[in-house]
């Protein structure tokens, strides 16, 4: 990555050369100058692909520079170095296409973090660019991959059939669609589609990190099975992460007829290759319907989703990624175990993760993190990637329980115990105000009651309601029968029992003693 540094102040010019040498990610100074007009003579000998510039300079300034860069240069990623006190005059830098800024005194844990961002947007970048190039120079591949889009995401196309898309004498009477993925090669991944065209193979862009190809059946007097298709496949794939080293999988779909057929046929051969989060990469792997179509309720249990939730709200961090890590390595051991049974699984965590923050954390919504946001396992590369992402958001939700919002916990409790006093002569249970009221776990609504009552809520409701029969004792007007109905005891007896085991005395003996 070649850097340009613009800066008048010489020792933090020479500050920012030295630890943009120090950044691990290899960056090459292609020049450092004290001013903007040095800086683009230096541009116009070597174009940079960045550019970190001061924004109060001598003879052309900081946001000059940036104008002009924007306007003749506009591939290049600018920054601004800014003080403490020019932080409003350097967010006018934005219209100049400014992607970042470091404040002074300079940081070199910031600097590094921007250098690896404008890395990765490079890289991109160059991702993207090889495509367009590999696309542009084989025109088939160009405008069968446009066409297909068009198709696939519902947008108004001409064509009618195959036949329009991929220039055939005739129609195919069947086909099967065929998605293969592979990491970090999407440029080889595309040439080596152009290469997988025969007479009866058709390749295809498809995303990033990936190409479709249709297998296209003319002659229905032999059968074609797809296992066939698929045993082809594989030695296919097998020579691409060979020949790049790097991990390749595909999945292909059912046998169709028709082109409007073929968006359900690449969601069948998606999600047959999301098979690699349970099986590992370089194989292929075939749509099952009958198999997608069942459902695995011993995975998703209720029992295991409540102590999961149970675990969020209590913030037992290790418990909860315990018992995800468990439920879903299930499915890497237990083959019979379907794709749409893992997504199911997924999005059931994802959701009692954002209810559990939701729920406990008070404020307004635009103003908090958006926590687990990813709900199709397509986007993750191997369980292991899934399984840090919800990690990762547990840590932050049961991090996000304690540093947000202190109160609330105790606006619970202080509801819990005015609940108490305006309703201690009814049948009160926690468990259904938990579940009714508060819509949280009742270990957890009891684990927080007692921490911050200093005793437990059955023993804080007993507490209430002998308070309430020793004052009404004491007043004289009412039977021992009355006053344990009042205070929300249906049998005598066991209103004498505990009063006895509270006081150290029954009730008549206590009114004996007071009289």
């Amino acid at each position: 990555m070649k850097v340009l540094i613009v800066e008048d102040e010489y020792y933090t010019r020479i500050a920012l050369v030295k630890m943009v040498n120090d950044w691990p990610g290899e960056a090459e100074i292609t020049d450092d100058v004290e001013n903007g007009r040095l800086a683009i003579e230096s541009i116009e000998k070597q174009i940079p692909d960045v550019i970190i510039t001061d924004i109060r300079m001598p003879v052309l300034d900081g946001l000059e520079l940036c104008q002009y860069v924007k306007d003749r240069y506009p591939d290049i990623l600018l920054a601004i170095v800014s003080g403490y006190a020019e932080f409003e005059y350097a967010h006018k830098a934005i219209v100049y296409n400014v992607r970042d800024y470091l404040l002074k005194p300079l940081n070199k844990e910031n600097l590094f973090k921007m250098l690896d961002k404008f890395r990765a947007e490079l890289s991109n970048r160059k991702k993207r660019d090889m495509e367009q190039d590999i696309l542009r120079q084989n025109d088939d591949l160009l405008r069968a991959s446009k066409a297909i889009g068009n198709i696939l995401y519902g947008r108004k196309s001409e064509v009618t059939g195959f036949k329009d898309i991929f220039q055939l004498e005739k129609e195919p009477e069947e086909f099967v669609a065929g998605i293969i993925e592979a990491r970090y090669v999407t440029g080889d991944l595309l040439n080596a589609a152009v290469n997988m065209r025969t007479e009866n193979v058709f390749p295809f862009y498809y995303s990033k990190d990936r190409i479709g190809v249709i297998y296209a059946f003319f002659n229905k007097t032999r059968e074609v099975a797809v296992e066939e298709i698929a045993f082809n496949l594989r030695k296919h794939i097998s020579e691409l992460a060979g020949k790049f080293s790097c991990a390749v999988s595909a999945g292909i779909s059912d046998k169709h007829k028709l082109l409007c057929e073929l968006p359900t046929a690449c969601r069948e051969a998606e999600q047959a290759m999301n098979y690699r989060l349970i099986h590992g990469w370089n194989k292929v792997f075939e749509y099952n319907k009958n198999k997608e179509k069942s459902t695995d309720s011993c995975i998703l249990n209720q029992d295991m989703l409540r102590s999961f939730r149970f675990y969020l709200e209590c913030g037992e961090k290790e418990a909860a990624d315990l018992l995800v890590r468990t439920a879903f390595l299930k499915f890497t051991d237990n083959g019979d175990l379907s794709v749409s049974c893992l997504q199911q699984l997924y999005l059931k965590i994802i959701a009692i993760i954002n209810d559990s923050y939701n729920i406990l954390v008070e404020g307004n919504p635009e103003t908090l993190p958006n926590y687990a946001d990813i709900f199709e396992i397509s986007s993750f590369y191997t369980m292991e990637d899934l399984l840090e992402y919800i990690s990762k958001n547990i840590d932050k939700v049961c991090n996000g329980l304690q540093n947000i919002n202190p109160g609330k916990r105790e606006s619970i409790v202080d509801s819990l115990k005015n609940f108490v006093l305006e309703n201690y002569n009814t049948d009160i249970t926690l468990e259904e105000l938990a579940e009714k009221h508060y819509f949280l776990h009742v270990s957890y609504l009891s684990k927080i009651f007692k921490a911050a009552v200093g005793e437990s809520f059955s023993k804080y409701l007993l507490r209430v309601r002998m308070d309430k029969a020793k004052k009404l004792i004491m007043d004289g007007n009412l039977k021992i029968s009355d006053i344990a109905g009042f205070v929300g005891y249906n049998s005598v007896s066991h209103f004498v029992q505990a009063f006895r085991k509270f006081y150290g005395v029954t009730p008549g003996e206590y009114k004996s003693n007071k009289e």
